[in-house]
């Protein structure tokens, strides 16, 4: 895994100089979240953010190698009857991915890539309610009993298709590898998710 990692950021570091004379492409994005954690049950949220792709021809023709800066808003929630759970966390999102993608005519291909991500969770509420009150608290602070750690990391995988070469519509699926809980439970996220770009 740590080899991977850092064979990837050295892929992100010396990539752009090798391949000045590549088209480097930019992209802005937004879509939908079904976030879950551990024990909890899924989430509706949203992600927007900006990623940049660049070609890696050198290799074969078709693959790149990507990264993105995104908001992400992931979560959890459950309902017992007589408890009430709800949790929103924001974090500052950055995947770096190593894909494929194929044109099968001019303008429309598919793609599917694969990576780390790195997450830092910078705001959010969470609280319980029963039917006498509640809480509420940062979800990110040690003072509730379900606060969660900021930093988070794991790993990720999408798919999907090119219109035009220039809007790609991905499906994927990143799931968590460390343990978020402040408290003394084991709890990853996980967070299915599809979006909708524009490349530049």
């Amino acid at each position: 895994m740590k080899k991977f990692l850092w064979s990837l950021l050295a892929l992100m570091i010396f990539a752009p100089s090798a391949l000045a004379a590549e088209k480097v492409q930019g992209e802005v994005f937004a879509g939908m979240n079904v976030s879950n954690m551990t024990r909890f049950d899924s989430k509706v949220g949203f992600q927007v953010g900006a990623r940049m792709e660049i070609p890696m021809k050198m290799i074969v023709n078709g693959a790149y190698i990507n990264g993105a800066f995104a908001l992400t808003l992931k979560g959890a929630q459950s309902d017992l009857g007589h408890e009430r759970f709800s949790s929103d966390a924001y974090y500052f999102e950055i995947p770096i991915h190593i894909g494929y993608k194929h044109y099968f005519i001019e303008k429309v291909g598919i793609f599917g890539e694969f990576g780390p991500y790195f997450a830092m969770g910078s705001f959010g509420r969470t609280g319980t309610k029963t039917d006498i009150g509640g809480m509420s608290y940062d979800t990110f602070s040690d003072i509730g009993p379900n606060g969660l750690k900021n930093f988070d990391m794991g790993l990720g995988f999408r798919v999907g298709a090119e219109i035009a070469r220039k809007v790609p519509i991905a499906l994927g699926y990143d799931f968590g590898i460390v343990n978020i809980a402040r408290n003394d439970y084991s709890c990853k996220n996980s967070n299915f998710y599809i979006t909708v770009g524009y490349k530049f």
